[in-house]
């Protein structure tokens, strides 16, 4: 007999402004939510545009459009303390380990993860380290895309590296670096 696993979905954020490719991402989402059976969602995404976007979280900008109450009926979630990609994942899993210790401590999850298509590596590497106790295998971890981002892709293969350094030598502090690099840079946005 198997035991049901609860399918938790984590969204990365991408800036705070709707009127970017960020709808085209936010409506695939909810096309996702439409048809699949979901336990719990996180938006994860902090104020990562303050001049631009004042007291706005990426979080809570992608609810809204959503029309969603976080906490509602315990199923929508905000993660707001994130500024990298780095960041998203690895606060989406504590919140998740929250979540298994209030409901079941031996509980497994199945989780999608929904990011840029270009970090869609980064953010496999970056589950399979902070969710592997979180899942019985890999492939109860899946991604899904959506690719708008112009970007040369040789770039993102450096972030990837660096994530991967990051993860394998936490004291070079790389990803602690990155995020205050982030923070910096939300307020000339």
């Amino acid at each position: 007999m198997s035991i049901k696993k609860q399918h938790i979905v984590v969204v990365c954020g991408y800036g705070c402004d709707i009127n970017s490719p960020l709808a085209v991402y936010i409506d695939r989402v909810r096309s996702f939510l439409r048809v699949n059976r979901v336990d719990q969602v996180i938006f994860c995404g902090g104020e990562t545009q303050k001049k631009s976007f004042p007291e706005k979280t990426e979080a809570q900008v992608m609810c809204n459009y959503l029309a969603v109450q976080p906490g509602g009926h315990r199923r929508y979630w905000l993660e707001t303390g994130s500024y990298t990609t780095f960041d998203n994942v690895r606060l989406a899993a504590e919140k998740i380990r929250i979540m298994k210790s209030h409901d079941d401590p031996n509980a497994k999850f199945k989780v999608t993860i929904f990011c840029e298509a270009q970090r869609a590596l980064k953010v496999i590497r970056l589950s399979r380290h902070f969710m592997r106790d979180l899942v019985e295998n890999v492939d109860s971890i899946t991604i899904e895309t959506v690719s708008w981002e112009r970007a040369d892709p040789v770039r993102e293969l450096k972030t990837t590296i660096m994530t991967w350094l990051a993860i394998k030598y936490p004291w070079l502090g790389l990803a602690e670096r990155e995020r205050r690099r982030r923070i910096r840079r939300s307020y000339e946005i």
